[in-house]
């Protein structure tokens, strides 16, 4: 049993996105599915407002966890911080749309458009 953890632990170790803003990674796994991910980075950013994103983040991660720190600058604030769990699904993309305009292309090839009510089922529409 340990063995297959220590390989578990290698491969998910292996497994993480390796960029260039990432200086360093420790993981700490727990019983029951549970792990501490610590990923440091280091990037530029230009003075005043700005956004910075991230897409290689795992799925069940809690964004209370999630802390941005300036080593350098003690004054540095984060005014706004959050989290979407964008993962690609047909329920997904219709639901960002709802109550905007859609244009929906039918599978004889004619479009219909409108504003996006309803999804569930076949999609309701006001055109």
């Amino acid at each position: 049993m340990k063995t297959k953890r220590k390989w578990c632990l290698m491969f998910l170790v292996f497994a993480l996105p390796q960029t260039q803003a990432q200086r360093e990674v420790a993981v700490t796994v727990y019983n029951q599915d549970f792990a501490v991910v610590k990923d440091t980075r280091m990037f530029d950013l230009q003075a005043g407002r700005g956004m910075l994103k991230f897409t290689d983040v795992a799925e069940k991660i809690d964004p209370t966890s999630v802390q941005i720190t300036n080593r350098d600058e003690p004054n540095f604030v984060v005014h706004e911080q959050n989290y979407e769990n964008n993962l690609v699904s047909a329920d997904q993309l219709l639901r960002e749309f709802l109550d905007r305009p859609v244009t929906a292309i039918l599978k004889d090839g004619k479009s219909i458009s409108g504003i996006l009510l309803a999804w569930k089922k076949g999609m309701i529409l006001k055109s």
